[in-house]
């Protein structure tokens, strides 16, 4: 999967995690239910590493405690991704400090 596959599967998402209806917050979880299973077109699961960069870039953390309903060694997985990809971000903002 690439980047932007990633990216409108996080924010679709989001869209309908944050929607005004009952109905529409269940899309929600039939969506992501549905990326978390192996058989699907659509499994992100299996690229943990650019969800956990989405995720971060999205600022969308707490979407981790969802995918650990359907996969909790992934979204264990996924939160020490975004701990390494928040630090190493830090390390690139320190040293462009540094440069000017």
């Amino acid at each position: 999967m690439n980047k932007e596959l990633m990216t409108n599967a996080v924010e679709t998402l989001m869209k309908y995690k944050t929607a005004e209806t009952q109905s529409e917050r269940n899309i929600f979880y039939k969506f992501l239910e549905g990326m978390c299973n192996m058989e699907s077109d659509y499994y992100i699961l299996g690229h943990l590493e650019l969800l956990a960069e989405v995720l971060e870039e999205k600022e969308c953390a707490f979407m981790v405690d969802y995918v650990a309903r359907y996969d909790y060694r992934a979204a264990q997985c996924l939160d020490v991704l975004m701990i390494d990809y928040r630090a190493h971000c830090e390390v690139r903002l320190r040293g462009s400090e540094y440069n000017n």
